[in-house]
């Protein structure tokens, strides 16, 4: 039987982002992340911040 899947490909960047998360609490349960917090963290700007949490949503 073969199952039918739509993998989403995540990069290194979006594990960053992930990572952040996680180790924020986001492994207990949800948590709220800025973008500009995340982007601080990722020493990146808020609009890549805000790229890679929608990535990650999706």
């Amino acid at each position: 039987m073969a199952e039918t899947a739509s993998a989403t490909t995540v990069g290194p960047d979006e594990v960053a982002a992930l990572k952040h998360v996680a180790l924020d609490g986001g492994l207990a349960g949800p948590v709220k992340v800025s973008c500009s917090g995340l982007a601080s963290r990722l020493d990146a700007s808020t609009q890549t911040a805000s790229r890679r949490l929608q990535r990650l949503e999706s």
